[in-house]
């Protein structure tokens, strides 16, 4: 849930718990390309990631995570738990509207 500029994110149980990571991305971006075959093209790409925050560890029985996140208007976020050691990951889910 979202309230103001604080995002709310239940996690579930799970058999390890894992490190919780805030993703920031622009959700639609042009991209000039200046060199190689596509030289003079403009592509148009989605959810282009711009940042990776670690948060904390989110232990086995789960929980709450608020964070105090304001987007610009073409910014999106998702929150991303994964396994000690950079194993597999857990859950993710993008920001709420």
């Amino acid at each position: 849930s979202r309230e103001g500029g604080i995002l709310n994110f239940t996690v579930g149980q799970s058999d390890n718990g894992g490190n919780a990571y805030l993703v920031t991305f622009m959700r639609n971006t042009n991209i000039d390309i200046t060199s190689g075959g596509n030289k003079g093209m403009t592509f148009n790409e989605i959810n282009v990631v711009t940042d990776m925050k670690p948060l904390g560890i989110v232990r086995r029985r789960g929980g709450t995570l608020s964070i105090d996140q304001t987007l610009a208007e073409n910014e999106g976020c998702a929150l991303i738990v994964q396994s000690p050691q950079q194993g597999a990951i857990i859950t993710a889910a993008y920001c709420p509207a």
